[in-house]
């Protein structure tokens, strides 16, 4: 007799569906599994059949062969073992009333028969909404983040004796034990960060009107000063003023999480934009996901939030060039040999150095570093990096004045006024589009969504020449200065938005 049962894994960022065949016959007691079967998969047989055995259920005294479909994909993780478990079942007739065309199961097993956690589900979940199932049986502490996704019935077990249960008389002990999972706000959890205040840093306005800009319109942002100067404490104040994710932003940075195992029961739902500082010792494989299982890496972590680079030169350029397809498509391809995996990175770049080793450069009065040492230094940043930083901002020792004279510094929440209000004009305008922000129009509708009157063209064109443009850094100062005008508030972009853009550029040492 051949039972079967559906189950799911995650192939990047998206769901899959994996079909549990099981084969119960007469023959030398044994359990196969077959179907491209990871080592951890076909440990499965064990842990599924003595988590039986503790639960009260023997397996099957002839020969169980349980397939894997689709065969030709190679499987991997424990999160097959509830559905081989309801498979083996089946064979044994344990089951009534449970259809199981119409449940999706996931969940690992321990051999005392608890249901164990598994990576992904979000993204699962939301593949078997679309692949038209009615429910989800899930580990109950997965339960808040499967609950997220709306219009499809959410089963949590805490063990395989509840499970047998359920299975055996589903119509009565579902009503009972287990109503409805609660969804909305209250399972949208939040991480408590302590975000600094841009009041705290003195003076420096500029650099924070710059630092606002660039958030408005998720601008890839670069800080260069000497040491001490306010560089990272201006870039770890910038989550403070971006507004909350949306809920379809949610949903995309959630799934990232989830498939990289790092929600629980007390953090399901991420609402607030992610932030990451990495050491500059950071190896290539953290910063763009890698490694024998193909994990998300930083720049996936940070989707639709910041990845701040302290002391950026200090890494090292390989891992800088690595950066390259993100920041140019949004998303890092990884490949290995059994299967590639597409994971987003649409992130907002902040990155904070020194002009030269010592930090003082171009002032000779305290640079010590020769013209080669600065060189070397300055080339870790390569010309198609740099090209694709759009806002590039000085940031100059402190006026002794500004020290003495104490002002009262922009706030946090003003500039956070500033940015919601550059964003919303964003949405409105782009409602119709598959991106949101500035950063993230395409040269080929520049025309369209940037028009420019003929003082304006005729300042764009000039600029182009006499600063030497390429093309991307052309439309790049476009982009910048339709951010600048939203973020004053003005409907259309002047000479003076193009201006202030142009400004932004690399300083002529770098090259700029």
């Amino acid at each position: 007799m051949v039972y079967k049962v559906y189950s799911g894994r995650v192939g990047g960022v998206f769901g899959d569906l994996i079909t549990v065949e099981v084969d119960s016959s007469a023959g030398l007691p044994g359990i196969d599994i077959i179907g491209l079967a990871g080592s951890d998969v076909k440990e499965a047989k064990d842990r599924v059949r003595v988590a039986l055995k503790n639960c009260g259920v023997s397996c099957p005294s002839g020969r169980v062969i349980i397939n894997l479909s689709p065969a030709d994909e190679h499987k991997e993780g424990a999160g097959f073992d509830l559905a081989i478990a309801t498979g083996i079942m089946g064979t044994m007739e344990r089951i009534r009333d449970f259809d199981p065309d119409e449940a999706l199961i996931l969940g690992e097993l321990s051999l005392d028969g608890k249901v164990l956690p598994v990576r992904g589900v979000l993204p699962i979940v939301r593949f078997a909404k679309e692949k038209g199932f009615k429910r989800v049986i899930v580990p109950r502490i997965n339960a808040p983040e499967a609950g997220l996704i709306k219009d499809i019935e959410i089963i949590p077990m805490d063990s395989l004796s509840e499970y047998i249960r359920f299975l055996e008389c589903p119509a009565e002990y579902l009503p009972k034990e287990f109503p409805p999972y609660e969804r909305g706000s209250g399972g949208m959890v939040t991480e408590n960060r302590d975000i600094p205040d841009f009041a705290d840093v003195s003076g420096q306005e500029g650099v924070k009107r710059a630092a606002a800009i660039a958030a408005a319109g998720m601008h890839h942002l670069i800080l260069i000063g000497p040491p001490g100067t306010g560089k990272s404490l201006i870039a770890k104040r910038i989550p403070g003023i971006l507004p909350p994710l949306s809920y379809e932003e949610s949903l995309e940075v959630t799934s990232v999480y989830s498939v990289s195992g790092k929600l629980d029961g007390r953090l399901p739902f991420m609402t607030e934009r992610p932030f990451f500082g990495p050491h500059h010792g950071a190896s290539p494989q953290a910063i763009v996901g890698g490694g024998q299982s193909a994990k998300p890496g930083l720049v996936s972590l940070s989707h639709r939030g910041i990845l701040f680079l302290d002391e950026m030169p200090e890494f090292k350029r390989e891992t800088l060039d690595m950066l390259r397809q993100p920041l140019e498509d949004g998303e890092i391809t990884v490949s290995r040999a059994k299967r590639t995996y597409t994971y987003p990175a649409k992130f907002m770049l902040v990155g904070a150095m020194n002009p030269c080793p010592c930090g003082y450069y171009p002032d000779r009065n305290r640079c010590t570093c020769s013209q080669p040492q600065i060189s070397r230094y300055l080339s870790k940043i390569s010309g198609p990096i740099a090209d694709r930083i759009d806002i590039c901002v000085e940031v100059d020792r402190m006026d002794p004045k500004d020290i003495v004279v104490k002002k009262e510094n922009i706030s946090t929440a003003e500039l956070r006024a500033g940015v919601i209000r550059a964003m919303d004009l964003q949405k409105e305008r782009y409602k119709n589009e598959n991106f949101k922000y500035n950063a993230l129009l395409p040269s080929s509708k520049a025309d369209k969504y940037i028009p420019l009157g003929r003082e304006e063209k005729d300042f764009a064109y000039s600029m182009y020449e006499r600063l030497n443009l390429s093309m991307r850094s052309f439309y790049k100062i476009l982009r910048v200065a339709r951010t600048i005008a939203d973020f004053d508030g003005d409907e259309t972009v002047t000479v003076k938005h193009l201006a202030e853009a142009s400004c932004y550029r690399f300083p002529e040492y770098m090259g700029g």
